[in-house]
């Protein structure tokens, strides 16, 4: 299971890269317009801080020309094991085939259906980015879209990887490995609500109020010394 981070703020991502195994990064338009700052620095500034770890970016051109295109200029500019992700639509999927028979790794975005997913993975793509809350906001069911996607791929030996992507909240994230996903991109503030359980805080808090009764500020270690 992959959990990479959905975001392009460099004070998060040195947080979830210090303190969670994480497996990389994405980033889409929205996201990296949302920082206003200069798009190919950010880029650079974000490598240097996950280091060999994945990085996914979103080209902006609406052709499959200007997809491939700025496909190439990421490669070269920025990393050659960059992810570049690409709209899942008919223009889209000229682009994935593309970039693919150039060897460049490719995450196919926008992802709400089986039918999509079948396309992009005959085009090649590495990851493809399911939409799991904004599927449920539409009155879709993700969990069995993200099911059928992963046997859809596992009958046919295709080795795309579901990606979840778009969430609410943790049960969603844990739903999306339940049907079958082997990664995840999720926003920090989401990362974070693994963290937070009001019985585990209760538990720890009780832990050290008896430990104090008897040794008081001593830790461990100390005692041990």
């Amino acid at each position: 299971m992959q959990l990479i981070l959905d975001t392009a703020n460099l004070d998060q991502i040195k947080l979830a890269n210090e303190w969670f195994r994480i497996s990389g990064v994405t980033t889409n338009p929205t996201i990296i317009a949302r920082e206003n700052t200069d798009f190919l620095q950010r880029l650079y500034d974000i490598k240097n801080i996950i280091g060999n770890k994945q990085l996914h970016v979103q080209v902006a051109g609406t052709s499959w020309q200007e997809m491939v295109a700025d496909g190439l200029a990421l490669v070269e500019k920025v990393d050659r094991d960059i992810f570049v992700k690409i709209p899942s639509n008919f223009e889209g999927y000229r682009a994935m085939k593309e970039l693919k028979e150039k060897d460049i790794h490719v995450t196919a975005t926008v992802v709400y259906s089986p039918e999509q997913a079948y396309i992009d993975g005959l085009a090649g793509a590495d990851y493809i980015a399911v939409y799991y809350n904004k599927m449920y906001n539409s009155n879709m069911d993700p969990a069995k879209t993200v099911r059928e996607i992963t046997q859809l791929f596992e009958m046919n030996h295709i080795s795309s990887k579901v990606l979840g992507a778009s969430y609410r909240n943790t049960r969603q994230v844990i739903d999306t490995f339940l049907a079958g996903a082997r990664a995840v991109t999720l926003p920090y503030p989401i990362l974070e609500e693994f963290c937070k359980n009001a019985c585990v805080s209760a538990a720890v808090e009780g832990f050290a109020n008896d430990w104090r009764k008897v040794y008081g500020k001593k830790t461990v270690k100390d005692l041990l010394a």
